[in-house]
């Protein structure tokens, strides 16, 4: 007996040997998957900005100015780089005055000065630059958009997938790689040129920091964290009503140690208004402490405001699938019975009706004491409000742009293993969307491989296609004794789907065999706002069903799985 010992510990050292092995060869795959999967997507992103940027060689005939917002993002770097603080907002304001916010005035400043130095004087020499597109110089503009994608948006999303499937890995990898492959967002930042995925990014780790439990610390870090994305495009404020009640509701948890009430609420309540107070004084003061002679310190907070919120521009621009621009098209005519004084009036009404119902959710989560059980859950109300709020901005809000649909796709796509067959198809209706903007572009190309990419990427994920089949096998019922299932097994949604795809292949289809007559030389543009808007309509109401299950489900901690 004493001789089989040593045998019998050398086969469980030999057996343990193997098992370590395997787990760092199970470990080097996974690794040298993740690093397979970022590389595909930086180079889908490459090859996307090889085709044409918005405006180039003024090819849609501006005769105001030159090209598009490729030229005024350059233009932004010349001026910065240039000019005096004081003179940023104010300088030449007919040609691509500057329109965002503070902080993307100071990345301009540090992409010029970076343009400068790396590429030539001349990319940013003031005036003479004016229409300057070097091949050597557009390189340099779509990897200033490459590296900020990178280390603000992949980075929010690979931390956020990784809290939404902390132990399924190959499920976090899915996330991961749909959330990044969104074909709505690579058109616009990479084809179009924009730099969007940086306020995005930025909005992700504000919900991030806020919904981490532990310490009170980590909301007053998300809010500086949304502070900087509002003060980097000023479209984050879709997102505001939603932050600023789910951190509302936060002041009211409750604690484990026992505290007074009301001294924990005014204390965290005060402890955020003076993180945005800071975080706003810190980014508007050099533009009140730098201000041009002559103007006075309110003029110089003011001039931002109004280049920031400009009114006068009217409802909406261009044909934008949201229900105004649906609703201006004849028999209706909003936007000509409407009298234009009462148009904000009645945009500003319209989208607190549609908020209100995403940010009572989010207020009773933030309410609820936030462990490491419900954490994730936490999370997944924040992303489907924060989804329901910015749609319903996208949908009424006034002076909304086309590209404002990036809002509420970026955290709805990082819920598909949730939701794969609404954050499918959502994603498609998005991009078809933006197919007007596409065209002017001419990154028709990219658009569709981006589409088909998107499209085998999700088959080969397979939950949306299995869940579309689910829903073929449902009946027409619409109430039952149980509303939520009645809706999960509702026949509906599957012709709703696979109606709006077929009208949506069949417009294309349309639109490339028969020329628009001249006397409605807009009907496309028309057609498509007006379809996306009555499916953004839909999805509406499909967030604020989801959200009210998933909030239904943070007193449990438990993950809430649906299609």
């Amino acid at each position: 007996m004493a001789a089989q010992r040593p045998a019998a510990d050398t086969t469980t050292r030999s057996s343990s040997k193997s098992c370590r092995r395997q787990d760092e060869d199970a470990a080097g795959i996974q690794s040298s998957a993740k690093v397979a999967l970022l590389s595909s997507l930086i180079l889908l992103r490459i090859l996307v900005g090889f085709h044409h940027h918005s405006g180039e060689n003024n090819y849609h005939g501006k005769i105001d100015g030159f090209g598009g917002d490729y030229e005024a993002q350059r233009h932004w770097m010349e001026i910065t780089y240039h000019l005096s603080i004081g003179q940023w907002y104010s300088y030449d304001l007919a040609y691509w005055g500057l329109d965002y916010p503070p902080l993307t005035a100071y990345v301009s400043y540090v992409c010029g000065w970076l343009s400068h130095v790396l590429v030539g004087h001349e990319t940013v020499a003031l005036l003479t630059s004016r229409a300057y597109e070097e091949v050597n110089h557009k390189a340099f503009m779509r990897a200033s958009v490459l590296i900020l994608d990178v280390l603000v948006y992949f980075t929010a999303v690979w931390f956020l997938a990784k809290r939404l499937e902390p132990r399924n890995v190959k499920q976090r990898m899915w996330i991961i790689g749909l959330a990044l492959i969104q074909p709505s967002i690579i058109l616009i930042d990479h084809g179009h040129f924009q730099y969007n995925t940086v306020a995005l990014g930025l909005a992700l780790w504000a919900f991030h920091y806020m919904t981490l439990p532990a310490t009170f610390t980590n909301c007053i870090v998300g809010s500086i964290l949304f502070c900087l994305s509002l003060n980097f495009k000023q479209m984050a404020l879709y997102y505001a009503p939603v932050v600023f009640a789910y951190l509302l509701g936060k002041c009211f948890a409750e604690q484990p140690e026992g505290s007074s009430r009301a001294s924990q609420f005014f204390g965290r309540f005060f402890a955020l208004g003076i993180t945005v107070i800071v975080t706003f004084t810190a980014l508007w003061l050099p533009f009140v402490l730098f201000r041009s002679d002559g103007v006075s310190v309110s003029e110089s907070v003011l001039q931002i405001v109004q280049r920031l919120f400009p009114f006068q521009r009217g409802l909406y621009e261009g044909k934008v699938s949201n229900i105004w621009c649906a609703l201006s098209t004849k028999p209706v005519s909003f936007r000509t019975r409407m009298p234009e004084r009462f148009q904000p009036m009645c945009a500003l009404a319209t989208t607190l009706s549609l908020c209100l119902p995403p940010c009572v959710y989010a207020f009773h989560v933030g309410r609820k004491r936030l462990t490491s059980e419900n954490e994730p859950q936490h999370l997944r109300s924040v992303l489907w409000a924060a989804a329901g709020t910015s749609l319903s901005f996208f949908l009424a809000s006034f002076q909304v742009h086309e590209k404002s649909i990036l809002l509420p796709l970026s955290p709805l796509s990082l819920l598909i293993a949730d939701t794969p067959l609404l954050c499918f198809w959502f994603s498609v209706v998005a991009t078809w969307t933006l197919w007007p903007l596409i065209e002017t572009d001419r990154i028709q190309s990219a658009y569709f491989s981006c589409v088909m990419i998107f499209y085998l990427v999700s088959l080969l994920y397979s939950r949306p296609f299995a869940a579309l089949r689910e829903y073929s096998r449902g009946t027409f019922a619409v109430v039952g004794d149980d509303i939520a299932s009645t809706i999960g097994r509702s026949k509906w949604i599957y012709v709703i789907v696979v109606a709006s795809v077929v009208a949506m292949v069949g417009l294309h289809l349309v639109e490339s065999m028969i020329s628009p007559p001249q006397s409605l030389p807009d009907i496309f543009p028309v057609l498509w706002s007006i379809g996306g808007a009555g499916i953004f309509c839909i999805c509406w109401c499909c967030f604020y069903r989801q959200l009210s299950l998933v909030t239904a489900s943070v007193d449990d901690g438990q993950k809430l799985k649906s299609a």
